[in-house]
This record gives C-alpha cells, structure tokens and sequence, in this order.
C-alpha cells in the first residue's frame, strides 16, 4: 500500500513539473511574440508594397486599425551667373521648404484597404497625392479604385527623397513622365512568380494644359469639376530576373482632352533596369512620347506642342557602408528632348533638347534621412543651358 501511495505521489510530482515546464516554455514563447510586435510597432515602415516606399506602404504592414506616415523635402538651388554661352543667366540662387507629405491609411480587415497621401507643396499648395481603395484578394491579383499613381518610371510611386540621390528629380521623370502624375481610376495588380503587373484605366490628360516643354501641364489630379470626357489605359510589368537585377517597361495609351483646344491623342513608351551589387548600382531608364492631332492643336493653340518627344538617362554609383551610415556617390547622364519633331509650320524650340550631367553624393545617416548636394552641367542645343549646384535634405518616417 504504502509503495502504491508513493508511486502516486511520485506521479503527481512529476506531472506537475511536466506542467511547470510547459508552461515556461509557453510563456517564453508568448514573450518572443510581445517583443516582436513591439519592434513591429517601433518599425512598421520597414517593407515596401506594391511598388510604393516604406513609408506610403505602412498601412499594408498592420494587423488592422489606422497609420500614419510622411515625407519632407528642403532644397537650395544655387544656378550659376553665367549661361553656357558667356551670357548672364540673370538666375539667383532659391530656396524653400519643397514638399511636407502626410501619408493615412486604415486597414479594415485582411482584404481591404484605405491608403492616401495627403502633401504640402511650396508651404502654401495643398494636394491629395493620391487616396487608394485596395481590395487584396490574393499574390496574384488584387483590385485598386479611387485616385491612383501613373505607374511608369523609377520616381512616380516612389517619389520619396531617399528613393533618388540628386536634389531634384530626374527632367525625364518630370516633363515628359510628369511625376508627381495621378489621375482618377480603376485596375488590378498582382504578382505571378517573379513577374509584378499593374493595368488601370485612367481619366486622361488635360491637353490644354500641354506646352513645348512637355506634359507636365495636363495633369488633371483628380482636382475639382475635373473633366472626364477622355480615358486612358497604362499597364506596367516588372520582372525580378535575378536577385541583383531588375528589368520593366510601361505603356500609357489614350486621348486628352481639350475644350479651349483640339482633343491630343497621347502615346507614352518606356523601359527601365535596376542592377545593384555588393554595393556597386547602375539602372536606366527610356521613355519615348508620340502624340496625335498635334498641327490642329497648334494651329488652334499656337502653342508648338511636338508630335515626338524622348528622354532618358543612366546612372551609377556606389553605397559605402560606414557603421550605420552610407554615402553614395553617383553619376548621372541625362538626355531629354519635347520638341524631338513638330509638324506645319512651327519651328522646334531647340533650347528643349538637351543634356544634364549630375555630379553628386548622398548621405544617408539612417536609412530614413538623407543629406544631397549635387553639380548639375546643363546644355542645350542653343547654348543657354545654365549650371546649378544644389542641396537638399529629406526625411520620411
């Protein structure tokens, strides 16, 4: 009996320190789970979506309920006394608070999503960048409504400060791809294996809006009484070829329209590639423009508006590394012409095709921060170009 007693003892002692150990052993694992979203908390700008910066993405890295992020820009353009012909260039040296962005996003649940950008530009423009209804069905294919970002280019989606070294953005990314470019729409997105797509139809240009020096001007925004007489489509692909490169290409096809002027039928071609390693990046892009009923336009707008337009440009550079730092050093040559052809009687404005030559470095003290200064050499077909050091600061969070 007694034997029996102790053996029942004994059992009961060892089931408890058996549910001692497990429970240790739950509670350790519930505390690794609690320091984790804590540092998910601390962090939760740390991955980019859909072709989007860390900071516009955030939304889309939540459980659910309501984020915040933002961006800012300040910038000092010091341009040179002098044209590149000998002339006084008669420019002075600016600088200003550029942008100040607000990103707010709600997540409802695991399908869908709210995520818009609200910016301050030139500390007295207000804009909504863009405002994001997603509805996530699955990797491959995901719906997208509301006021969207063209998706062409390097700078359009991810437009953020710390996304390109040079103080300014890239002329080819302004005036013929003309970030930052949203319009309201509808479309789809996904991934299939390595390959990302997106295909919205789009409100299109408004071509009043169109001048010698590009596109930049027939932006609608999605703004007030914006006219919606004319549609767009664009699609984009991106395919992840190897771990260090990167290759894609966009096409935007559709009409602007025009009521001071004649309706533009718009054509915009572009490629691009993103190489980087051990340090070491190059990536280039190409964009090529061809518009439709442009000699009506001109003979109503007397505006020269140019049937062809192109630009591109190549840069490389190299990320140093020091502790939590990194400088990178770059170089950028840059090629745009609006005024490639123009039909009729209108002459080409050659002051419009020229050439950008960047010199420049970023430091980054964080990955969040970034300090530009940058010499740009400017020419142009009439040698008016005028040279410009500049410096910048910009932050997102």
């Amino acid at each position: 009996m007694f034997k029996a007693l102790f053996l029942i003892v004994a059992l009961c002692n060892f089931a408890q320190a058996a549910t001692v150990s497990q429970l240790e052993s739950k509670i350790n694992i519930l505390a690794e789970e609690i320091e984790k979203l804590k540092l998910k908390d601390k962090n939760p700008k740390a991955e980019q979506f859909f072709g989007l910066g860390q900071s516009a993405s955030a939304v889309y890295a939540k459980d659910e309920g309501i984020s915040i992020g933002g961006y800012g820009e300040l910038v000092l353009n010091m341009p040179s006394g002098e044209r590149e012909d000998g002339a006084a260039s008669g420019q002075i040296p600016t600088g200003e608070a550029l942008r100040g962005v607000l990103y707010f996003g709600n997540k409802f649940s695991d399908q869908w999503v709210l995520n818009t950008e609200i910016e301050i530009e030139h500390t007295d423009e207000i804009f909504l960048e863009f405002a994001y209804l997603d509805y996530l069905y699955s990797e491959k294919i995901n719906f997208r409504s509301g006021l969207l970002l063209i998706p062409m280019g390097f700078v359009n989606e991810s437009h953020e400060p710390i996304y390109f070294n040079s103080v300014n953005r890239p002329e080819v990314e302004s005036k013929i791809i003309p970030s930052t470019w949203r319009e309201l729409g509808m479309g789809i997105f996904g991934r299939i294996k390595d390959l990302t797509y997106k295909a919205y139809l789009v409100n299109g240009f408004n071509a009043d809006g169109f001048t010698s020096d590009g596109l930049r001007g027939g932006r609608k925004k999605g703004g007030v009484n914006t006219n919606a007489t004319t549609t767009a489509g664009v699609f984009r692909a991106d395919y992840q070829a190897t771990d260090h490169l990167l290759v894609g290409a966009a096409l935007y096809t559709g009409s602007g329209s025009a009521p001071v002027n004649e309706t533009v039928g718009v054509n915009l071609y572009q490629a691009h590639f993103d190489f980087n390693y051990q340090g070491f990046y190059s990536k280039a892009l190409y964009v090529k423009g061809k518009l439709d009923n442009t000699l009506a336009y001109n003979n109503k707008s007397t505006k020269g508006l140019a049937k062809d337009m192109q630009g591109y440009y190549g840069e490389l550079g190299y990320n140093i590394n020091f502790k939590k730092a990194v400088i990178s050093p770059f170089f950028r040559y840059e090629v745009l012409d609006t005024q490639k052809e123009v039909l009729g009687s209108f002459t080409a404005d050659k002051s419009k095709d020229r050439t950008n030559m960047y010199f420049g470095l970023a430091l980054k003290p964080i990955d969040r921060i970034v300090y530009k200064l940058d010499y740009v050499k400017k020419e142009n077909e009439t040698k008016t170009g005028v040279d410009e050091i500049n410096f910048g600061i910009g932050y997102l969070f």
